[in-house]
């Protein structure tokens, strides 16, 4: 390969690789033989970067070549086409899995919506039929009362007794079901805000706020060992927690610590879960699972309200605990 090189350039090149060998082997002593050493050294380097150079040069001219040429362009545009397609449908995709999980949520706040209202309708037509009740006892009584007037005057002596036995007698032995008032709000009740049940339950007379949707699921009743068991049969005989150990206790809770935690995992970040330890009826046992995000929660709720856990069905609801500390002391 024939080599044009600029003899200035060249005279130059050689130079600095002599001054070069100088500094680098102050040692050596600089002779004929280094010289042509260091000649055909740079002729070498030379020689590399016409090769490189040419076939740079070869190569762009391929590049232009195939720029121009219509099969070349073709697949290209086919190309970027795909990819277009492949995004539509990537997007297409997630927009419908969005809807799907918007659809999900929509049902589950109508179907808590339609029990709330069920409900109510319940709680009205058990009050219509308390009222009805009242309303034919007391006409009952008015027709006994005018039969003769014979026994009209005993009647009036004996009324102030019989209608305070009669009362007793009528008294029911829960609370009746609260009655709304068109127009009042209720108050809101303390004792749901801070554990998300109350003892009295849809006869409180105050308001419970159940949300439809909310990062905290509630399993009512979930745990169980064998003191709440015993405790079940006679609730009111203190001893029975003397009867274990608090060791015994402890290992109960941890197999079902361990045992249930994974379960809740798996739909998403648990960042509370709390084992209510208090033996009222409404509080023993209680579950309470905090999530991360609504959706994580809407998730547990489907898959483990109605599943089967320690011979009994769960019931899970929605609750708002806004203060696990205020919520401790309940639970």
């Amino acid at each position: 390969m024939s080599l044009v090189i600029d003899n200035a350039k060249f005279h130059e090149i050689i130079q600095e690789q002599i001054a070069k060998q100088k500094h680098d082997h102050t040692e050596t002593k600089f002779n004929h033989k280094i010289y042509r050493t260091i000649i055909k050294k740079v002729k070498r380097k030379i020689r590399r970067q016409v090769v490189a150079r040419k076939r740079d040069e070869q190569i762009q001219i391929e590049e232009d070549q195939r720029s121009k040429d219509p099969l070349y362009q073709a697949g290209l545009a086919q190309q970027e086409e795909i990819q277009k397609k492949k995004e539509l449908e990537e997007e297409k995709e997630k927009k419908c899995q969005l809807w799907h999980e918007r659809e999900l949520l929509a049902k589950i706040q109508w179907e808590a919506k339609q029990k709330r209202e069920q409900a109510a309708k319940i709680q009205q037509q058990q009050q219509a039929k308390t009222v009805h009740a009242l309303s034919t006892k007391t006409s009952n009584l008015k027709i006994k009362s005018t039969r003769t007037s014979a026994s009209k005057i005993q009647i009036e002596k004996e009324k102030p007794t019989a209608v305070i036995g009669q009362q007793l007698e009528d008294q029911p032995t829960h609370n009746p079901f609260a009655s709304g008032i068109a127009g009042i709000e209720r108050p809101k009740c303390s004792f749901f805000l801070k554990t998300g049940v109350c003892k009295y339950n849809e006869r409180c007379s105050r308001f419970h706020d159940r949300p439809d949707v909310s990062n905290t699921i509630l399993l009512l009743n979930m745990y169980s060992n064998f003191e709440m068991q015993y405790g079940l049969d006679d609730e009111y005989d203190a001893d029975i927690g003397l009867e274990f150990e608090e060791s015994e206790r402890y290992q109960n809770f941890k197999e079902f610590y361990y045992d249930v935690l994974p379960e809740f995992e798996a739909f998403g970040h648990v960042v509370e879960f709390k084992v209510c330890s208090n033996f009222e009826i409404h509080l023993r046992g209680n579950v309470y699972v905090q999530f991360k995000t609504d959706d994580e929660a809407v998730r547990a709720f489907q898959r483990m309200n109605g599943r089967f856990y320690g011979g009994k069905m769960l019931q899970c609801e929605f609750v708002n605990i806004t203060n696990w500390k205020n919520s401790i002391c309940g639970m």
